[in-house]
């Protein structure tokens, strides 16, 4: 891709119009945006410090939220639970909660990633690729992992169990017929 761009500008085919931050790493190069044409090149943007990339973390985790995990990991906390929610955990991180604003209950959404401890707990194996190799054999779908596992809600658990028990009246409410195995020769 890198090559193609690369020549695209030498034959001055596009240029870069600007550059602006995706993310809110501090290691993360600003994104460029090209135009079509010739053109001067925008500028490099200084480089986000370390401070505004604090501020950019806070304000996407909540500023009060943010204090409180803070408060918590002075004391020593390795895992903090708010409402039978997990928010936080060393090594982790922040949960990021994956529900639309509708599905909010109090400050945190209702539909938020089960943790390793859950999943563990749930599946019974330990290894990331075991717990999506489970939620296969036992619901028939392919899980999507990351780093952490498995990225299962309890919501989305609640509702693979209804549909397996025929309860469920969702979108996908309809089972799919087991076709016959054809063999080639």
């Amino acid at each position: 891709m890198q090559t193609m761009l690369k020549a695209l500008r030498l034959r001055q085919l596009i240029h870069t119009a600007s550059r602006k931050y995706e993310s809110f790493g501090i290691r993360c190069p600003a994104c460029r945006v090209f135009m079509y044409g010739p053109g001067k090149d925008a500028p490099q943007p200084t480089a986000l410090g370390n401070e505004e990339c604090r501020r950019r973390y806070r304000d996407r985790i909540g500023r009060k939220l943010f204090n409180r995990v803070t408060e918590a990991r002075k004391k020593g906390a390795t895992r903090i639970v708010i409402d039978g929610v997990t928010v936080w955990q060393k090594g982790i991180g922040f949960f990021r909660p994956s529900a639309s604003p509708g599905e909010m209950k109090g400050p945190f959404m209702g539909n938020v990633r089960m943790d390793i401890e859950q999943l563990q707990k749930l599946t019974g194996r330990k290894t990331r690729s075991a717990q999506a190799r489970w939620f296969k054999a036992h619901f028939g779908v392919d899980v999507p992992c990351d780093q952490i596992g498995p990225i299962m809600t309890e919501k989305t658990y609640q509702d693979l169990l209804a549909k397996q028990c025929g309860l469920y009246s969702g979108p996908m409410a309809q089972p799919q017929t087991r076709r016959p195995a054809v063999r080639t020769r």
